[in-house]
């Protein structure tokens, strides 16, 4: 059958013009950065300023999930009355500097895991900061985490001693920072952090590519496995910030929590 000389596409065309639009709906739809689950996003005061949250829906996929988070989660969900390992959906950590909340969504509603007190009342959502910073995660991170203006809440929050010490410069300047791990095959680490002046980014740079290299240094020849989670740490200034990448296959990890104390 013709098209009606009035109808500007025919058939092949109409197919075509639909397919595409219908394309440009669903990847409009899918999700540019990491999202915050919105039950969870409505209880982040307008003060925050950190967040860390798990996507324990697409975490169960993982390798990682029951071969190192499955007993954490379960022991975490009985203290707190709730099936976190098996029905858990997200879980959101909040700080304002001054106290630091965590919630939980799960198939059966939300719940706050280290205190008994009640949820706190709706709020307007994630400050503006911290979603842009948010916005800049990819979305296949099962775990993330984001922060501005935290320099001096880190740096009272870690000890001053070893081997906190090195951390202490680190956050020393800091300005903003993102973290993610992609667990899908072992771990894919990058974090990111931006420094109040090129001075205290390039300190920063250069003090940890020291660090790393003493590290690898002094690591005895019958700790391979330690030597390899050195190996796969890459620092480097990206675009005025400090970039730390690490990534590590199945296998390599596996060598690497053996050797630890299981604890």
């Amino acid at each position: 059958m013709n098209s009606p000389s009035w109808f500007p596409l025919g058939p092949p065309r109409l197919w075509l013009a639909a397919s595409a639009v219908l394309a440009m709906l669903s990847n409009g739809c899918r999700p540019s950065s990491v999202q915050v689950d919105p039950a969870l996003a409505t209880l982040v005061p307008p003060d925050a300023l950190a967040l860390a949250g798990i996507d324990l829906a697409s975490l169960r996929s993982t390798p990682a999930y029951s071969k190192w988070l499955t007993p954490a989660l379960e022991r975490l969900g009985k203290e707190n009355n709730a099936d976190l390992a098996g029905q858990g959906i997200q879980m959101l950590a909040v700080t304002d500097g001054k106290t630091v909340s965590l919630f939980a969504r799960t198939r059966t509603g939300v719940l706050r895991l280290n205190s008994k007190d009640p949820l706190p009342p709706p709020t307007g959502g994630i400050p503006p900061r911290l979603r842009r910073l948010l916005g800049t995660i990819p979305p296949h991170n099962q775990i993330w985490s984001a922060g501005a203006g935290t320099a001096a809440l880190l740096e009272q929050a870690l000890p001053g001693a070893n081997p906190f010490a090195i951390l202490q410069q680190v956050t020393a300047g800091m300005d903003s920072y993102t973290a993610a791990a992609d667990l899908r095959q072992g771990l894919k680490l990058e974090a990111r952090a931006t420094y109040v002046s090129p001075e205290a980014l390039t300190r920063v740079h250069d003090g940890l590519r020291g660090l790393l290299t003493l590290a690898r240094m002094s690591t005895p020849k019958n700790r391979p496995g330690l030597l390899r989670l050195y190996d796969g740490v890459r620092i480097r200034q990206d675009q005025g910030a400090l970039l730390v990448e690490a990534e590590y296959s199945v296998q390599e990890l596996d060598s690497v929590f053996s050797a630890l104390p299981r604890r």
